[in-house]
């Protein structure tokens, strides 16, 4: 794909759509409204079922327009594999991504950019806090978000603690630069925490160095889906809970000489989190060799967790509660959770 470059700070908007013909048009309007106009949007049809292909084609403009719509499709891959199109099909300095359930304030990009268009004092802060003026990369990733307050730009380890271990991991509502996203690919046999697997190589990418920057949020408008991963009934993908924590874990242990003995603890307690989370889930259904076979990976996913130095500590009375229960008996957990969800 060729694809006209106007001026500089170019962004790639990348949008896995999968049978979303009820929001896309609100997705895309927000995005095509946008005040800065130096973008260009990158729509990735996943095999819709539903008139979503033919939105997206709708949308498509012809080369050399700016802002400029390239339209992908595929087979049904997942939001993974979408991304990961979108991403071989980049052609910004800048790199983003927008759910197609939500939208964007007119003010979006605008707000994203603005701290890298005034390159001379981020280069300044940079040189203040030790970084290589000569990195044409100054800042890595500006994320919008309430979790950090920092004004000033962070480390990709500081981003991990405060930022993706306390409620922030997710991929939207940041912008990316394409030297960082250099070989990044999203793990499409994930189905739930693909987002924060990806933040955490990015994390460790970026180390120590200050190259994160965070700004005030407001402008992502993110739609809570009903009908999402997180809030459906069990089945056997919704153990990626607790595979992805895992796999995260797997990503930082080589680094456990750099990283805050805080941040394994973190991680550890969001483990037995999550696989109380998938244990609530199995309450709610029959009992069979996939919910079995499930249960016994749950215990040795708490297990596993509760051993780490800080880890139980970090839960509150209710989740030290559950969590004691549980690994005394798994049945008795099931049978009391059960019946208070019904009776809830």
């Amino acid at each position: 794909m060729e694809i006209s470059k106007p001026g500089k700070n170019f962004i790639s908007i990348i949008v896995p759509v999968y049978n979303a013909e009820n929001c896309l048009p609100r997705c895309v309007q927000s995005i095509l409204a946008q005040t800065y106009k130096n973008f260009e949007l990158i729509l990735v049809d996943d095999g819709s079922t539903d008139s979503s292909s033919k939105l997206c084609d709708s949308y498509a403009t012809d080369y050399g327009t700016v802002p400029s719509v390239f339209v992908k499709h595929t087979k049904n891959m997942g939001v993974s594999h979408a991304r990961n199109e979108g991403l071989s099909y980049a052609e910004g300095e800048w790199i983003t991504f927008i759910d197609a359930d939500d939208y964007i304030e007119p003010d979006y990009l605008e707000r994203l950019i603005s701290p890298i268009e005034s390159r001379q004092n981020a280069i300044r802060i940079a040189r203040d806090e030790g970084a290589s003026v000569a990195n044409p990369t100054v800042i890595s990733v500006i994320t919008m978000t309430d979790q950090i307050i920092d004004t000033q730009p962070i480390s990709g380890f500081y981003f991990l603690e405060h930022g993706i271990l306390n409620r922030d991991a997710h991929v939207w509502s940041k912008l990316y630069s394409k030297d960082i996203m250099e070989g990044m690919r999203f793990e499409d046999d994930l189905t739930i925490g693909e987002d924060m697997v990806l933040l955490v190589k990015l994390a460790i990418k970026i180390g120590n160095a200050k190259s994160v920057l965070s700004i005030d949020a407001g402008s992502y408008k993110y739609y809570d889906n009903e009908n999402g991963a997180m809030n459906s009934s069990y089945k056997p993908s919704y153990m990626d809970q607790i595979r992805c924590w895992q796999r995260a874990e797997e990503l930082l242990t080589p680094y456990k000489d750099d990283i805050s003995d805080v941040i394994f603890a973190q991680l550890a307690t969001t483990q037995i989190v999550s696989a109380m989370l998938v244990a609530g889930k199995i309450a709610q259904v029959p009992y069979d060799d996939n919910t079995k076979d499930a249960i016994a990976k749950i215990r040795e996913a708490l297990s596993h967790a509760c051993n780490k130095d800080g880890a139980f500590a970090g839960l509150s009375k209710g989740y030290k509660l559950k969590v004691s229960i549980f690994r005394f008996s798994p049945m008795l957990y099931l049978k009391l959770y059960g019946t208070w969800k019904k009776n809830k």
